[in-house]
């Protein structure tokens, strides 16, 4: 089976992160044969969106979810450049000082607003919406409800459930058309068309196949 295929059936797309759901190295990262040797699976991700990896770059995550795949959550950057991604986080700790919760000076968040964000999440509200909420950012608001951070603050008083409209975008026939003539095969391509149309990925590919829109 085609790489790109076999990438995919291991994806889980969301309004999040894109979770990998094959194999797992012990350190958390997802692992993948692209054909020719194992590679990391969010490396192949970045590779398959936006092209080669520059030798002397790391593929990190604005999210710091390992097992996350999401082409707009990665960044290429140095070393140096991931270890100061960590300290900005709170993820590392000065020598022996305990710099967890409010005792950590770069700290934008007090324990009653986690307090709050946890109890936002239970009640079905993405990371983003909390993000947007509180002004900080979104792989801050994910540790939290992931429970990486702020470990000692339990959940709040509950919150109403989140109540959503469904909607499930819909194409012209005009559209499909425009898609199937304007498709080249290029890599990421329907990934691409799939963003720029508001539809789901297994979408264009229906659409590409003939499978819908005859």
């Amino acid at each position: 089976m085609d790489p790109i295929a076999r990438f995919w059936e291991r994806t889980t797309t969301g309004l999040e992160c894109w979770e990998w759901r094959g194999t797992r190295h012990p350190s958390g990262y997802g692992v993948f044969w692209d054909g020719t040797k194992q590679v990391r699976a969010h490396r192949f991700s970045w590779k398959l969106h936006n092209g080669p990896i520059p030798p002397d770059l790391n593929v990190c995550h604005h999210c710091d979810n390992r097992g996350c795949v999401r082409p707009d959550h990665l960044f290429l950057g140095t070393h140096a450049d991931n270890v100061a991604d960590k300290v900005a986080k709170g993820r590392q700790r000065n020598g022996t000082r305990d710099q967890r919760g409010e005792r950590n000076a770069k700290a934008r968040l007090t324990a009653s607003q986690v307090a709050e964000i946890r109890a936002l999440g239970l009640a079905g509200y993405t990371a983003m919406e909390i993000a947007t909420r509180y002004g900080v950012t979104f792989s801050n608001i994910a540790m939290i409800l992931r429970g990486e951070t702020w470990t000692d603050v339990s959940p709040g008083p509950g919150v109403a459930p989140v109540q959503r409209v469904s909607y499930r975008p819909k194409l012209t026939r005009p559209d499909a058309e425009t898609i199937r003539a304007t498709y080249t095969g290029v890599l990421g391509e329907k990934t691409r068309l799939a963003e720029r149309y508001g539809v789901s990925l297994p979408a264009i590919r229906a659409i590409l196949q003939g499978s819908t829109y005859r």
